[in-house]
């Protein structure tokens, strides 16, 4: 079995928001992260958030049950509701990265599964 490095163990931990690496940091024991390393911090931590995932599904859902009363699909009196949502779904795809607001990608979400 081989034995890491001391600066291996510290670099391995970095977390940006602890006092404490960026003191060992200023000493030059451990590196700047990469923006990689900083990418899946975020992800990790985003996606490990109990109060994030809580949040997120509650939106999903409640936006779910508005896209549901505004196109209402299954309606059998409302005949254009259907075709009235993929002519919407089309438009959103259209939308550029700037254009897209939470509402358009959450419904994008929801009619992608």
């Amino acid at each position: 079995m081989r034995i890491k490095k001391f600066n291996q163990h510290i670099n391995e931990a970095y977390d940006p928001n602890d006092e404490k690496y960026s003191k060992l940091r200023s000493l030059g024991l451990t590196d700047e992260p990469d923006v990689q390393e900083r990418i899946e911090g975020l992800q990790d931590e985003w996606s490990d958030d109990q109060e994030i995932m809580r949040l997120t599904q509650a939106l999903k859902r409640r936006t779910g049950d508005l896209v549901d009363k505004w196109f209402p699909t299954d309606d059998p009196n409302d005949s254009t509701a259907e075709e009235h949502l993929d002519d919407y779904f089309d438009m959103l795809g259209e939308l550029s990265a700037d254009e897209l607001g939470m509402l358009e990608y959450l419904v994008i979400q929801k009619l992608n599964g």
